[in-house]
Protein backbone atom coordinates (compact mmCIF):
# COMPACT_ATOMS: atom_id res chain seq x y z
CA UNK A 1 0.00 0.00 0.00
CA UNK A 2 1.66 3.14 -1.28
CA UNK A 3 1.63 6.13 1.17
CA UNK A 4 -1.12 7.91 -0.41
CA UNK A 5 -3.95 5.16 -0.13
CA UNK A 6 -2.48 4.89 3.63
CA UNK A 7 -3.17 8.55 4.42
CA UNK A 8 -6.62 7.80 2.32
CA UNK A 9 -7.45 4.71 5.20
CA UNK A 10 -6.07 7.18 7.89
CA UNK A 11 -8.19 9.71 6.90
CA UNK A 12 -11.37 7.04 6.59
CA UNK A 13 -10.56 5.71 9.98
CA UNK A 14 -10.86 8.58 11.43
CA UNK A 15 -13.99 9.54 9.87
CA UNK A 16 -15.35 5.93 10.74
CA UNK A 17 -16.67 3.97 13.93
CA UNK A 18 -12.87 2.31 14.08
CA UNK A 19 -10.89 5.06 15.70
CA UNK A 20 -13.28 7.65 17.99
CA UNK A 21 -10.85 10.27 19.70
CA UNK A 22 -11.54 13.72 20.34
CA UNK A 23 -7.61 14.05 21.57
CA UNK A 24 -6.04 16.22 18.79
CA UNK A 25 -2.64 14.23 19.44
CA UNK A 26 -3.25 10.97 19.71
CA UNK A 27 -4.94 12.13 15.95
CA UNK A 28 -1.69 13.45 15.06
CA UNK A 29 0.17 10.06 16.37
CA UNK A 30 -2.12 8.23 13.93
CA UNK A 31 -1.32 10.35 10.96
CA UNK A 32 2.36 10.22 11.83
CA UNK A 33 2.41 6.76 12.15
CA UNK A 34 0.39 6.61 8.78
CA UNK A 35 2.50 8.87 6.82
CA UNK A 36 5.59 6.82 8.07
CA UNK A 37 4.79 4.13 6.29
CA UNK A 38 3.95 1.89 9.70
CA UNK A 39 0.18 1.17 9.36
CA UNK A 40 -1.35 -1.49 6.84
CA UNK A 41 -4.48 -0.71 7.60
CA UNK A 42 -7.24 0.65 9.57
CA UNK A 43 -8.62 -2.67 11.31
CA UNK A 44 -7.73 -2.43 15.23
CA UNK A 45 -6.87 -5.71 16.64
CA UNK A 46 -7.53 -4.45 19.95
CA UNK A 47 -11.25 -3.89 19.15
CA UNK A 48 -12.73 -6.53 20.13
CA UNK A 49 -11.52 -7.60 23.50
CA UNK A 50 -14.01 -6.92 26.39
CA UNK A 51 -11.44 -6.45 28.97
CA UNK A 52 -12.84 -5.31 32.81
CA UNK A 53 -11.58 -3.46 35.49
CA UNK A 54 -13.56 -4.09 38.55
CA UNK A 55 -14.16 -0.96 40.14
CA UNK A 56 -13.19 -2.43 43.68
CA UNK A 57 -12.20 -5.48 45.44
CA UNK A 58 -15.88 -6.37 46.43
CA UNK A 59 -17.52 -6.05 42.82
CA UNK A 60 -14.75 -8.49 41.80
CA UNK A 61 -15.71 -11.12 44.76
CA UNK A 62 -19.17 -10.59 43.75
CA UNK A 63 -18.50 -11.11 39.73
CA UNK A 64 -16.71 -14.13 40.73
CA UNK A 65 -19.09 -15.32 42.99
CA UNK A 66 -21.78 -14.60 40.74
CA UNK A 67 -20.05 -16.83 37.54
CA UNK A 68 -18.86 -19.73 40.13
CA UNK A 69 -23.02 -20.06 41.45
CA UNK A 70 -24.12 -21.45 37.79
CA UNK A 71 -22.15 -23.27 35.10
CA UNK A 72 -19.12 -21.40 33.75
CA UNK A 73 -19.52 -22.90 30.45
CA UNK A 74 -23.09 -21.40 29.75
CA UNK A 75 -21.85 -18.12 30.91
CA UNK A 76 -22.29 -15.49 28.35
CA UNK A 77 -18.86 -14.41 27.28
CA UNK A 78 -19.38 -10.45 28.56
CA UNK A 79 -20.40 -11.58 32.03
CA UNK A 80 -17.66 -14.26 32.10
CA UNK A 81 -15.19 -11.96 31.50
CA UNK A 82 -16.13 -9.67 34.21
CA UNK A 83 -15.53 -13.03 36.11
CA UNK A 84 -12.15 -13.90 34.57
CA UNK A 85 -11.00 -10.44 34.63
CA UNK A 86 -11.42 -9.90 38.34
CA UNK A 87 -9.27 -13.50 38.85
CA UNK A 88 -6.61 -11.77 37.11
CA UNK A 89 -7.60 -8.28 39.60
CA UNK A 90 -7.73 -10.19 42.90
CA UNK A 91 -5.07 -12.68 42.20
CA UNK A 92 -2.10 -10.10 40.29
CA UNK A 93 0.19 -12.51 40.19
CA UNK A 94 -2.15 -14.99 37.95
CA UNK A 95 -0.64 -16.30 34.91
CA UNK A 96 -3.19 -18.15 32.40
CA UNK A 97 0.26 -20.00 31.24
CA UNK A 98 0.93 -21.44 34.53
CA UNK A 99 -2.43 -22.50 35.70
CA UNK A 100 -1.15 -26.08 36.97
CA UNK A 101 1.60 -24.47 38.99
CA UNK A 102 -1.57 -22.19 40.58
CA UNK A 103 -1.56 -22.29 44.46
CA UNK A 104 -4.71 -19.76 44.87
CA UNK A 105 -8.27 -21.36 45.73
CA UNK A 106 -8.99 -24.42 43.56
CA UNK A 107 -12.17 -22.92 42.53
CA UNK A 108 -10.41 -20.32 41.15
CA UNK A 109 -8.64 -22.51 38.88
CA UNK A 110 -11.96 -23.95 37.15
CA UNK A 111 -12.32 -20.11 35.79
CA UNK A 112 -8.82 -20.56 34.05
CA UNK A 113 -9.70 -23.62 32.92
CA UNK A 114 -12.49 -22.36 31.35
CA UNK A 115 -10.77 -19.48 29.76
CA UNK A 116 -8.29 -21.69 28.08
CA UNK A 117 -11.27 -23.90 26.43
CA UNK A 118 -12.89 -21.24 25.19
CA UNK A 119 -9.54 -19.53 23.66
CA UNK A 120 -8.98 -22.91 22.31
CA UNK A 121 -12.89 -22.65 20.71
CA UNK A 122 -11.61 -19.31 19.33
CA UNK A 123 -14.38 -17.45 21.73
CA UNK A 124 -11.55 -15.84 23.38
CA UNK A 125 -8.64 -13.53 22.01
CA UNK A 126 -5.46 -13.64 23.30
CA UNK A 127 -5.86 -10.20 24.32
CA UNK A 128 -8.63 -11.36 26.30
CA UNK A 129 -6.98 -14.49 27.57
CA UNK A 130 -4.13 -12.95 29.09
CA UNK A 131 -6.32 -9.91 30.68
Amino acid sequence: MDRANRLCCWEASLRSKHVKSPDKRFREIVKRFAEAGYLESEKDDYARARIYIPPSEKRAKKHLQRALAGKLETLPTGDFMKAYCSLAYLYPGFNPDAIEDWDGPQEMLTVAKEAWRRAEAGELSDNELYP
